[in-house]
């Protein structure tokens, strides 16, 4: 599970999520406007973790470059110009 807990800014309320991934370290993602929408990322996070398909946001971050390399070199024939 994880816990929800509200702060104050200057453009107003808002709410923080709490929880532990699976490597039982914790977490945290802040910036929510309503406490529904802090509620459902908190139940969908839940859901993931139960499920075995969790995806640790900060380890999925790839390099815009290792992406595109791999996807031109899939392309057969080439799409574009080697001057691209």
């Amino acid at each position: 599970m994880g816990s929800i807990t509200s702060y104050e800014t200057v453009k107003g309320r808002r709410y923080r999520v709490r929880y532990r991934k699976p490597d039982r370290t914790e977490t945290q993602k802040r910036g929510f406007t309503t406490m529904r929408e802090a509620k459902l990322y908190l139940s969908m996070v839940t859901v993931s973790k139960s499920k075995g398909e969790y995806i640790d946001p900060v380890a999925s971050r790839v390099p815009v470059r290792m992406f595109a390399d791999s996807w031109l070199r899939s392309k057969q024939p080439p799409m574009s110009k080697p001057s691209y």
